[in-house]
């Protein structure tokens, strides 16, 4: 199943899968690298994402998990991520070890980024996009 058809199947707010769980995450496990609203670059794609949300361990249907080939397997945190500047709808669903942090370049033009980033965060202060009310419900340690 492909991640893109995954989503589509169910609203979001039903689901569990993906980092998608509305479902308060009442501590943060050490090993949860980035927080919600940090930049990242996958890099494979080598595209900028915004962090979502994340599971401490993978949540996905069982046939998506082995097809990851991952390094250091299913033992590591998972992102739920949203292309930065593209106007797309399309989350990511990725283990930490393919991510890392990303800061942009000192400007003062208001870079141009994904208009549906609004919905989940109320302000992009240079280096972090602060997550709304619902968000931070969600994820309160980030």
């Amino acid at each position: 199943m492909k991640l893109e058809q995954a989503f589509s199947a169910k609203p979001l707010d039903e689901s569990s899968f993906y980092g998608a769980s509305p479902t308060p995450r009442k501590t943060r496990p050490n090993d949860v690298k980035f927080h919600v609203g940090e930049l990242v670059v996958d890099l494979e794609k080598r595209n900028i994402y915004v962090v979502m949300g994340w599971d401490h361990r993978p949540q996905a249907p069982t046939d998506f998990l082995p097809s990851l080939n991952l390094k250091k397997g299913q033992e590591q945190p998972f992102y739920r991520l949203l292309p930065f500047k593209e106007d797309s709808t399309t989350y990511l669903y990725r283990a930490q070890e393919a991510l890392r942090l990303e800061t942009l370049p000192e400007t003062k033009q208001e870079p141009n980024y994904n208009p549906k980033l609004r919905r989940y965060f109320s302000a992009f202060d240079g280096t972090i996009f602060i997550a709304n009310e619902e968000l931070r419900q969600i994820y309160p340690f980030g």
